[in-house]
């Protein structure tokens, strides 16, 4: 059984194994026999409710995104409005990318320095779930008990160690871009191999092009904002902190390319265009947290 994605015609979620039909609820229920008599199993798992008309998926998800040699690994909730031909999703994701570090470590401390809203990593089902995906089913239960004791690692797995772990993010689609937009602040547990579990005030939109997929994302943190931007084969980066644009364009150009591969296209990370960053946020009304709360 599949969630089908209305964009583009791939699958949010494709389950297979048992059908099983709820008399009571008027729901049909696709997954694994062990997924359907333990929740706490994992693996694919999808309902579609016979009243409302709704197609709710839960798993490994399919954006339909082709990010080359960025690694994007999304992992939570779909609901499809068959009727609206509209969907939401709530999801925890990893996202690596070859990106400098210095950025990267200047950013994870501008997060971790700050005082935002903390993430509750552990009621929060998927990302136990993408914990479950990542981590394989042993080392989830050998780590689980600490993660619950201290809400955070005592020692970050090396699986964990990537540029990006969202741990809560709300994901609308819009029609008229062609892209999912974010909604409400971006539930980072990692940033830079770092753990540091915040909500940031930022705005993530994943657009589906014909042949790629562009992702740009801001945050915005005491006044500090950093905007970043894949398009095609090359990440672009730009901060209010001039040490950040200093690390990117002060390395040499060569340590900034990863060659082409087998299967693998060559790569880049380069400063950003301001006018870019101004024209994303233009177009999603975008108000700062200080300008929000003057008003």
């Amino acid at each position: 059984a599949r969630a089908k994605n209305p964009i583009n015609s791939p699958e949010y979620v494709n389950a297979q194994g048992l059908l099983v039909y709820n008399k009571e609820d008027n729901q049909f229920v696709v997954a694994s026999k062990e997924r359907i008599e333990d929740e706490a199993v994992g693996g694919n798992i999808m309902r579609l409710d016979g009243n409302s008309c709704v197609c709710t998926g839960e798993g490994i998800l399919n954006l339909g995104t082709n990010f080359g040699r960025m690694e994007f690994l999304p992992v939570g909730t779909v609901q499809h409005f068959m009727q609206q031909d509209s969907a939401t999703i709530r999801l925890a994701a990893s996202l690596d990318f070859y990106f400098n570090d210095e950025c990267m470590k200047l950013l994870s401390n501008t997060v971790a320095n700050a005082s935002l809203e903390p993430i509750d990593i552990v009621d929060n089902n998927n990302y136990q779930n993408a914990l479950l995906t990542i981590l394989g089913p042993n080392e989830f239960r050998r780590l689980y008990p600490d993660l619950v004791q201290a809400s955070s690692f005592k020692r970050l797995p090396r699986q964990l160690a990537v540029s990006f772990v969202f741990a809560d993010l709300n994901f609308d689609w819009n029609q008229a871009t062609k892209a999912f937009v974010s909604q409400g602040d971006i539930g980072i547990a990692v940033c830079g191999k770092k753990e540091v579990n915040k909500y940031v005030p930022g705005m993530i939109e994943i657009q589906k092009k014909s042949n790629r997929t562009i992702l740009q994302m801001y945050c915005e943190i005491d006044g500090e904002w950093f905007f970043f931007r894949y398009y095609g084969t090359s990440m672009e980066g730009l901060s209010s902190n001039a040490d950040f644009n200093k690390s990117i364009t002060e390395t040499d150009q060569k340590r900034r390319v990863l060659s082409a591969e087998k299967g693998k296209s060559a790569y880049q990370y380069k400063i950003a265009s301001l006018g870019v960053k101004k024209k994303f946020l233009n177009q999603h009304g975008w108000v700062s947290p200080q300008a929000a709360e003057e008003e």
